[in-house]
């Protein structure tokens, strides 16, 4: 991926550069093939759904089940900008992961402005610590948790990768998360806070969004990071992954430009099976019995 500058900082102009619904005419109707799919997935899944996992209404996760004793955990962190769309949109990210043996949770999580961004990323640590903690009740040998993420989703997975486990209690390892797959995601969040159309909900100041931008922490460990990107996202985008690979350089094993896609068809490269970013997830995971994560 070659190197990408930054935007001009001309709010119109940024403004489009990050809007990706402005992006994507078929936005709405594109969403809405997500939930029924997801929909009928659930059906047919061996599911757990709305498990709370904090004392929020909205701190709830969907558990889907493999058939057989689960061989590891995938965490699955949702896009909407921290304000808009359900885990029960993206339910089906699940189907092709658990027929590998996957226990896959898809997390919800409070939305701004009634929700602060800093107390949605402290109720996202909450989600993989619940996952943790309850992975031995669960069948799971291996406590390790594999993160995937889809654009906001992808910030919030980077935040757990630069999360301190350890620091947090006595009973976290270091290693609670084992290694992640991102798509799409925001990492420098300082961008934003110009942006009226985004800023007017998540209201971020520019000390806050140095606080809350991953690509400016440290990551706890060299777990292994892999950032994928469309080749038609905007610049913006682009960007953002390009620059989290230059921040994150013991971390980030490659950045992956997905040739063709958009913002939202990123999401379903990493559901179809045999795609480059489904090997990615399976490889980090352990299913497909590489076990990166074992050797970062």
């Amino acid at each position: 991926m070659s190197s990408i500058k930054a935007p001009a900082a001309e709010n119109r102009a940024l403004e489009q550069e990050y809007s990706t619904r402005a992006q994507i005419p078929d936005f709405e109707a594109i969403i809405e093939e997500w939930a029924t799919k997801a929909a009928t997935f659930r059906v047919r899944s061996r599911a757990r759904l709305d498990i709370p996992y904090g004392d929020s209404p909205a701190e709830t996760l969907d558990l889907f089940m493999p058939d057989d004793h689960p061989i590891a955990a995938v965490l699955f962190i949702r896009g909407g900008f921290w304000r808009s769309l359900d885990k029960s949109v993206f339910s089906s990210f699940a189907e092709h992961y658990v027929s590998r043996g996957a226990m896959v949770a898809v997390v919800n999580y409070g939305h701004s402005p009634a929700v602060r961004l800093k107390n949605i990323v402290e109720q996202v640590r909450g989600s993989a610590e619940w996952l943790f903690r309850h992975a031995k009740e669960l069948g799971l040998a291996r406590r390790s948790i594999t993160i995937a993420a889809h654009s906001a989703g992808s910030h919030l997975g980077a935040m757990l990768v630069a999360t301190d486990w350890s620091a947090r209690a006595p009973d976290l390892p270091f290693n609670l998360v084992g290694g992640a797959v991102f798509t799409s995601g925001l990492y420098d969040l300082r961008p934003l806070v110009d942006l009226e159309f985004i800023n007017k909900d998540i209201g971020l100041e520019i000390e806050t969004a140095t606080a809350l931008s991953p690509a400016l922490l440290k990551p706890a460990n060299k777990i292994p990071v892999f950032a994928a990107v469309g080749q038609l996202e905007s610049v913006a985008f682009r960007w953002q992954t390009e620059f989290l690979g230059r921040q994150w350089p013991d971390n980030v094993r490659d950045i992956i430009e997905l040739e063709g896609l958009n913002h939202l068809a990123t999401y379903d490269e990493m559901c179809r099976p045999g795609s480059e970013l489904y090997q990615l997830v399976l490889g980090v995971s352990g299913l497909d019995g590489s076990d990166m994560a074992s050797r970062s």
